[in-house]
């Protein structure tokens, strides 16, 4: 059984793999450093860009307008057929951010297991750790249950190798939650 587990972990990565292959000639994508060349429009030697205060459409933070995100952008706008965003109801019909709290964690047997963005690869995390029932029971209910069809995404936080890691729950038997570290 665990040997067929791992012919099945190799199987998806390679369709994974030819996925990615098909995504990168259907949309005609160049190399990575192509793009951040062409989204370079200074000789600056510190990490710096201008943004026209017509462009901040009400954002001031510095990661909403990074240059290379617009060049991407206009390339996929260039060779898809429609670019369009999370919050379009066609893609998605809700998006949940609980944002951070204090967590309060119990034994197993009290709580719902709750995954971090370091377990969300994990098919069955090693390192469990269950949110209180009683302290969490509101925002488990409303922001942090899994349900069928979701797809997980961290937004904050560290994951080495896998920046914007997700996940996708297709049938679930443990409920759990994804949330933000305090």
């Amino acid at each position: 059984m665990i040997v067929h587990s791992f012919e099945l972990r190799d199987d998806s990565n390679r369709l994974i793999d030819e996925a990615m292959t098909l995504l990168v000639h259907e949309l005609n994508l160049p190399e990575i450093d192509v793009l951040k060349n062409q989204s370079v429009t200074d000789n600056a030697t510190v990490g710096s860009f201008s943004v026209k205060l017509s462009e901040l459409t009400g954002r001031v933070d510095a990661s909403y307008h990074i240059p290379i995100v617009k060049t991407i952008t206009d390339h996929l706008k260039k060779y898809a057929k429609k670019v369009t965003t999370l919050g379009n109801p066609d893609v998605c019909a809700e998006i949940i951010l609980p944002g951070r709290f204090k967590r309060v964690y119990v034994e197993e047997g009290y709580g719902r297991v709750f995954i971090g963005g370091k377990q969300l690869g994990e098919l069955d995390p090693s390192n469990k750790k269950y949110l209180s029932l009683v302290y969490h029971k509101d925002r488990i209910a409303k922001q942090l249950e899994l349900h069928e069809n979701m797809t997980l995404i961290t937004c904050s936080g560290t994951i080495i190798g896998n920046y914007g890691q997700r996940g996708s729950i297709c049938k679930i038997k443990t409920l759990a939650g994804v949330g933000l570290s305090l």
